[in-house]
C-alpha cells in the first residue's frame, strides 16, 4: 500500500513538473512572439473615433473610467470625434523630482504600436480646445511622446517631445539629457478651432550620421518645427539602448480644481521608409 502511494505521489509530482514546464514554455513562446510582433511589424494605423468604444489600438491605463466618450457635436471629419474630460485628482501622481503632483486623462497607444529607435514615423492628429477652455499658468500637456523605461529606474521621466498649452501659449518642446528646448510657440488664439498636427519623427540617441534623429512638425499645413539631432535620453539615464517610444494625447496637468475638456479626431500613424 505504501509503495502504491509512493508511486502515485511520484506520478503526480512528475505531472505537476510537466505542467509547470509546459506553462513556462508557453509563456516564453508568447513573449518571443510579442517581441517579434513589436520589432518587425510595420505600423499603419488610423482611428477617426467613429465607434462608440475604443478598440485595441488604445490603452486606458492613463485615464479614469468615464473620462472618454465619442460625440457628434464637435467633429473634424466623419460623423463623430473623441472627447476627454479631466477632473481634479484623475489618475493623480505625487510630486517627485520631475515636478509637481499631476493628474491626467490621456489616450495612450497600445504596446504593439510603440515606435522603435532608429525608425521613422509620421503622426497626424487633430485637437480642439473649446472657446471657453481655461487659460492657466500651470503645466498642461495636450500630446506627448515618451521613452519606455522598461526594467530599470529612469531619470528624468519627462516627455522627449510634447505639445503644451500654458498661459494662452501653444508650445512644442523637446527634452533630452541637456535640458528642455522650445521648438515652436505661438500666442495666437487657438481655442474654438481644430488644430491639425503632423509630426515626422525619427527617434535616436545619436546626433549625426545614418542614425541621426529628426523632428519635422506642421500645424494646419504650416511647417513649424525643423530639428535634426539626438531625440532620446542616453542609456546612462536608465533607458534601454534598443528604445521604444509611446505616444499619448489628452490632458496631462499639474493639480487643478476646475475640469477641462479636449476633443480628438483623425489620428493616424504610419511608419516611413526613410
Amino acid at each position: 500500500m505504501k509503495y502504491a502511494r509512493l508511486v502515485t505521489l511520484i506520478s503526480m509530482t512528475n505531472t505537476t513538473k510537466h505542467f509547470v514546464l509546459a506553462s513556462l514554455t508557453l509563456v516564453v513562446a508568447l513573449l518571443i512572439a510579442a517581441f517579434l510582433v513589436i520589432h518587425y511589424r510595420k505600423t499603419h494605423v488610423y482611428d477617426g473615433f467613429e465607434s462608440a468604444e475604443l478598440d485595441s489600438r488604445w490603452s486606458r491605463h492613463r485615464m479614469v473610467l468615464g473620462s472618454f466618450r465619442t460625440q457628434s457635436e464637435i467633429v473634424r471629419a466623419g460623423h463623430s470625434a473623441g472627447e476627454i474630460t479631466v477632473h481634479s485628482r484623475d489618475r493623480r501622481e505625487e510630486a517627485s523630482d520631475d515636478g509637481n503632483a499631476t493628474e491626467r486623462d490621456e489616450l495612450m497607444e497600445a504596446w504593439w504600436l510603440f515606435a522603435h529607435t532608429g525608425r521613422a514615423y509620421r503622426y497626424t492628429f487633430s485637437l480642439y480646445l473649446p472657446v471657453d477652455f481655461p487659460i492657466v499658468p500651470q503645466r498642461l500637456v495636450l500630446a506627448q511622446w515618451r521613452q519606455a523605461c522598461e526594467w530599470t529606474r529612469c531619470r528624468p521621466q519627462n516627455p522627449i517631445l510634447a505639445i503644451r498649452y500654458q498661459n494662452g501659449e501653444l508650445i512644442v518642446t523637446r527634452q533630452d539629457d541637456t535640458g528642455k528646448f522650445v521648438l515652436y510657440s505661438t500666442t495666437q488664439e487657438i481655442r474654438g478651432r481644430w488644430l491639425d498636427f503632423r509630426f515626422d519623427t525619427k527617434f535616436s540617441r545619436f546626433g549625426a550620421g545614418d542614425q541621426s534623429g529628426y523632428i519635422d512638425g506642421w500645424l494646419n499645413g504650416e511647417h513649424i518645427v525643423s530639428y535634426q539631432g539626438a531625440t532620446l535620453y542616453q542609456v546612462q539615464r536608465g533607458y534601454p539602448a534598443h528604445g521604444y517610444i509611446y505616444f499619448k494625447m489628452g490632458l496631462y496637468r499639474d493639480e487643478l480644481q476646475e475640469p477641462m475638456t479636449i476633443y480628438l479626431d483623425e489620428y493616424r500613424k504610419d511608419e516611413l521608409s526613410r
